[in-house]
């Protein structure tokens, strides 16, 4: 009966071999990861994001200040306010629809 019981680490041990035969390679004497595992943790993350460009300037550009909150960059409403009133490029959605009835 005694050795039929399986240790937890042994469990996580064989889990995590079968991930790393499925999901790493070890070439030229380094591991790497695949590229598809990689975007399927990319992608359930929260903590990195790909930038893009456009929104990061708007705020260099801006002086805009930015709190950081759980990974994430906020811009307080009363920044965000103060900008958009100063400019004339970006409308919200309720002022498109009234621009469209006139």
């Amino acid at each position: 009966m005694a050795g039929s019981i399986v240790s937890p680490k042994r469990v996580l041990m064989t889990g995590w071999i079968s991930w790393k035969n499925k999901n790493m390679d070890d070439s030229a004497g380094k591991m790497r990861i695949n590229i598809a595992s990689f975007e399927k943790w990319y992608a359930n993350q929260i903590k990195y994001h790909k930038v893009t460009g456009e929104d990061y300037d708007l705020i260099n550009k801006n002086n805009m200040e930015v709190v950081v909150a759980d990974y994430w960059k906020r811009i307080p409403k009363d920044s965000f306010q103060k900008w958009y009133d100063s400019q004339s490029r970006y409308r919200t959605k309720e002022e498109r629809e009234k621009d469209a009835i006139c």
